[in-house]
């Protein structure tokens, strides 16, 4: 057999196993294998970024957090103080002088006034004479007992107001207060402001 015999042979081979069904099928195979293979590389041979090595930078990052902090820890130190300073603010004052939130009579500077010490004692200067007593503060609740009246020289208007007025305290039976004021709740509400000098 000649040489031109094999090549002849060898061609008809090639070309029996290119247009075979297996032979497109294998090969159609290898090119979406190696195109997926493209597509989605090994993450572990993808090169890593380089981090940064600039120490302005850094500096500049670290005092952003600091600032933040910063702020965070001022915000609840407000909120803390606010909190913890609330309930000292609605305490009763006592041993504070409260006058009564009224102008003076026409022709006196003398405005009402009530002074309540913490074990009980309380003293009471009206539009016109001054009484003694005792006073029971708890929670939001008070009571108010004139003992006795000193002995002073009053018009008859002006002890009508002070019968007035002693008559309201004596009714009150709750307080309130906000800030530098103190309310007094009963038949009559009356408004106290504390002494400011």
């Amino acid at each position: 057999m000649g040489r031109d015999s094999f090549g002849e042979i060898a061609f008809a081979t090639r070309a029996a196993t290119t247009n075979s069904p297996d032979f497109h099928k294998g090969l159609a195979n290898r090119l979406t294998h190696s195109t997926t293979l493209r597509l989605h590389p090994d993450p572990r041979t993808l090169p890593r970024p380089a981090r940064s090595t600039d120490p302005l930078a850094f500096l500049e990052t670290t005092m952003l957090q600091l600032r933040w902090y910063s702020a965070c820890c001022l915000v609840l130190g407000l909120l803390a103080i606010s909190i913890l300073a609330a309930p000292a603010s609605e305490t009763f004052p006592f041993g504070s002088a409260l006058f009564l939130d009224s102008r003076p009579l026409p022709g006196s500077k003398r405005i009402p006034m009530i002074e309540i010490q913490e074990n009980g004692t309380a003293a009471f200067n009206l539009w016109c004479a001054s009484v003694s007593g005792s006073a029971s503060v708890a929670a939001d609740t008070i009571t108010i007992a004139p003992t006795k009246a000193l002995s002073v020289q009053c018009t008859p208007d002006r002890l009508d107001l002070d019968t007035n007025l002693l008559k309201a305290l004596m009714q009150v039976t709750n307080w309130q207060r906000h800030g530098d004021v103190i309310d007094l709740i009963g038949a009559t509400n009356l408004r106290f402001r504390m002494a400011t000098n």
